[in-house]
């Protein structure tokens, strides 16, 4: 379920916010005490935001009517493209952008969209099946392409449910291979609205876990890395045939998820404007232990894992070579991995990004009613 907000509540913001949401004077500014690295820069030019993507000395941000480009030297605003509409390049639903090496790809509803890296448009292609694009975009390897669309599945007791199930696709978008399990959607689709005249029907209460499956993948060098952490810490790496080459696999820390954690998540939740709808309709459901990760990336040759290990008010970072071969490990990493579909980020992994070494991440300020980038080492 996408939800955009043009301006995060209260609610959202204290749960993508991080640590030090500081009023901002200047152009920029970095702390001084315990954070000294830390670097914020004001993006009055921020307005809704939905993904965030640092790629050859640029920061593109996806917003609901356009694709900003902003200069990585300066963060000055260089540029804005496409627009809202139906035509060439063109876009009726929020796009979000992939980086590859030669061009940008933009996944909106019903079309995949190639342009260059000076905003022009290459080509685009029309998309026949129904896919979440917000939180799996359909992605070309090869002459193929991955992606994870919605289905319907009829269970043991006739009842229909809603599955996510990674694939590989041809040109058509005809499934050629599976490549993993299916994956449920976060949260159930709210029951359809009654016809005139009808009373609205009691519906059961849905479950809703708090703490999300999470599964996600990249392109590099026409290989897919796909993190499945229902499977631990766990990748499994595909050529662009959707063949197994090879599959890394760690062990990883135990973490009991604390009654701090639980007591703090439902605080938020109460605080929610339509917290007494919310508690008509889910049950909501923790997991005992944190899963082995919380997201993944691969930059630069280099995996790049969070957990849900802290220290320090740091989450862990683990970076690995291409064949999991375990670099070192960093508490680093500065977003509390809430992956709450209430904000306009619909993937944890959406929210930052990973460049020469530096952490990228966009946070809303409440005192200042602006965004700020904020870019974090990576130590």
């Amino acid at each position: 379920m996408l939800i955009i907000l043009k301006k995060p509540s209260i609610y959202a913001i204290a749960i993508f916010s991080m640590f030090f949401s500081l009023p901002v004077h200047g152009y920029s500014w970095t702390c001084t005490a315990q954070d000294s690295e830390l670097k914020i820069v004001p993006m009055p030019d921020v307005i809704e935001p939905i993904a965030l993507v640092v790629s050859k000395n640029k920061i593109i941000i996806p917003e609901r009517t356009h694709i900003a480009f902003y200069s990585l030297d300066n963060y000055q605003l260089e540029k804005k493209f496409g627009r809202r509409g139906e035509g060439p390049g063109e876009f009726s639903y929020p796009p979000y952008i992939t980086a590859f090496p030669d061009f940008l790809l933009a996944n909106t509803m019903g079309k995949l969209i190639y342009y260059s890296y000076d905003g022009d448009l290459i080509k685009e292609t029309k998309i026949i099946i129904p896919y979440n694009y917000g939180t799996w975009p359909m992605l070309p390897v090869g002459e193929n392409y991955v992606g994870f669309p919605l289905e319907i599945e009829k269970t043991n007791q006739g009842k229909m449910q809603l599955r996510h199930i990674g694939r590989l696709y041809d040109q058509e978008f005809k499934p050629v291979k599976q490549l993993c399990e299916a994956i449920r959607p976060l949260a159930p689709p709210p029951p359809p609205p009654p016809r005139e005249g009808d009373k609205p029907k009691p519906t059961p209460k849905q479950d809703f876990n708090v703490i999300p499956e999470y599964v996600d993948y990249v392109i590099m060098d026409d290989k897919i890395f796909l993190a499945d952490n229902r499977k631990g810490f766990y990748i499994s790496v595909f050529d662009k045939q959707g063949n197994l080459l090879y599959e890394i696999a760690k062990g990883y820390k135990k973490l009991k998820v604390p009654k701090e954690y639980k007591e703090a998540y439902m605080k938020r939740q109460q605080e929610h404007p339509d917290w007494e709808s919310l508690q008509r309709q889910f049950n909501y459901k923790f997991k005992e232990i944190f899963p082995a990760f919380s997201s993944f990336k691969v930059v630069d040759a280099k995996i790049y894992m969070t957990t849900y290990e802290k220290k320090d008010e740091k989450y862990e970072m683990v970076v690995m070579d291409l064949d999991g071969e375990i670099l070192k490990r960093s508490f680093s990493f500065p977003l509390p991995p809430y992956q709450d579909p209430s904000y306009s980020f619909t993937l944890f992994s959406n929210e930052y990004e990973i460049f020469r070494n530096k952490i990228y991440n966009l946070s809303y300020n409440l005192e200042t009613d602006i965004y700020e980038l904020r870019i974090t080492p990576i130590k």
